[in-house]
């Protein structure tokens, strides 16, 4: 599936200042559209000067012509960077080892992060519009980015999980590709103080943030190191879209090791983002406010007509729901989170009951439809609740081993106190007796 992007690259040196690229072209052509789309400033990243020693007797220099300053629109992402290192292929460039990660340096990252949001609708410089398709796709692919990381995770061989190690080639992340490009001079603007592991994470948070407005902080703790063995680890790892609910289960709970409530909040995820067919078989948003963080994900999944379609998209079935009126979009695993349609998986496509007409799907009866209707009924317990699932989800196999901004992380070495040298204690010198004398 596809949720995602706008981009800021590094191009080459011109006199001392190395000018910052804008993605204003390259976001357009990724979106099919040539109507403006609105970035964010972003601080133009400068070279220090090296200047020559000064003689002892100085000259009179001509004074040099002021120049500008160009920044450049590239109309393409490069293959390769500077570097060597293409991010969209693995491994990715050796990673140092972190003493720490302050508050502030979080902080800056964040900023950047937010820099790039391709803010969508005239006057608008910090929110998004409601369904604006630029941050639709930016928000939603930074998090749908971080749940595909971590999604992969075995409990039980310990392989997988969130390692900022995410096979591009796979077919539940071709629209993940374009959104890497867009976040590496990001990352390679702070990749000495943190891992890419981490960075996708606090990339996902504060889209997140984005999306509801400022209403949602989510915890972050860091200490994640890169993986580097993504095609084993993420093969055929992922919940498959055409299942239910008992299949949701057999890779969240039993796999993961995740509860029924950690994937019934998860699942909100999908109030932001939509779905293309060149990525996923699937079109649609899937809900009708696709850039805002909210509960309607699941008010409109319980409250509007929906009719199961079956469509064939590049030679393969597809099973999906369709609200006529919005032509919004649910998968099987979402209505599986609320109705009865079908399980056990192979028989979820021969149930044609729909939502709201004849033939009415029965409501679930297992314990994710009384959640459902609790976050209906109040948007902050879903808030609540995902935050909790989330943070479950992104400290996966690193449970122990993280710290909060500013705190060394569990078992890692203090700096040792410098200790005095050693004395050895000497006795003082015997005073010679003295004599008194009679006058």
């Amino acid at each position: 599936m596809k949720f995602f992007i706008a981009v800021l690259l590094i191009g080459a040196h011109q006199s001392t200042a190395l000018p910052v690229l804008s993605g204003h072209d390259l976001l357009a052509a990724m979106l099919g559209t040539t109507e403006d789309v609105q970035f964010a400033p972003v601080a133009p990243v400068r070279v220090p000067t090296t200047r020559a020693p000064t003689t002892a007797t100085p000259t009179n220099a001509p004074t040099p012509s002021p120049t500008t300053s160009t920044t450049v629109f590239p109309s393409a992402v490069p293959s390769v960077y500077t570097d060597g290192w293409d991010p969209t292929v693995f491994p990715y460039p050796t990673q140092p080892t972190f003493s720490g990660l302050t508050a502030a340096q979080v902080a800056a990252i964040k900023a950047d992060i937010t820099a790039l949001v391709p803010f969508d609708q005239v006057g608008r410089t910090s929110t998004c519009s409601r369904s604006g398709q630029g941050c639709t796709d930016f928000l939603a692919g930074l998090v749908q980015l971080a749940f595909h990381d971590a999604g992969t995770y075995d409990k039980t061989t310990g392989t997988g999980g969130p390692d900022g190690c995410i096979d591009l080639n796979i077919d539940e992340n071709k629209g993940l590709k374009w959104i890497t490009s867009v976040i590496a001079p990001v990352f390679r603007k702070h990749s000495s103080v943190i891992s890419y592991a981490d960075f996708v994470v606090l990339a996902a948070n504060t889209a997140i943030y984005v999306a509801s407005g400022n209403a949602v902080t989510l915890p972050f703790n860091w200490g994640r190191t890169n993986g580097d063995d993504c095609a084993i680890a993420d093969h055929d790892k992922l919940p498959q879209a055409k299942k239910s609910l008992s299949h949701t289960q057999d890779v969240f709970v039993t796999r993961m090791g995740l509860t029924l409530q950690d994937i019934t909040a998860l699942m909100g995820a999908h109030t932001i983002g939509r779905a293309e067919d060149a990525n996923s078989g699937y079109s649609g948003a899937w809900d009708t406010t696709s850039a805002v963080w909210d509960n309607r994900y699941y008010s409109e999944m319980v409250g509007r007509p929906w009719v199961r379609e079956v469509r064939w998209v590049n030679g393969n079935q597809h099973f999906d729901w369709r609200e006529p009126n919005t032509q919004t979009l649910m998968l099987n695993t979402d209505m599986s989170l609320a109705f009865e349609i079908g399980d056990p998986d192979p028989n979820n496509g021969a149930n044609t009951c729909r939502v709201g007409g004849g033939n009415s799907c029965a409501r679930q009866t297992a314990g994710s439809n009384a959640l459902v209707d609790s976050y209906i009924a109040d948007q902050s317990k879903w808030f609540a609740d995902f935050s909790v699932a989330w943070q479950k989800l992104t400290e996966l196999k690193w449970e122990g081993k993280l710290a909060a901004p500013g705190q060394a992380r569990p078992g890692a070495l203090a700096t040792p106190t410098p200790t005095a040298t050693p004395t050895t204690a000497t006795n003082p010198p015997t005073r010679a007796p003295t004599v008194s004398r009679r006058g």
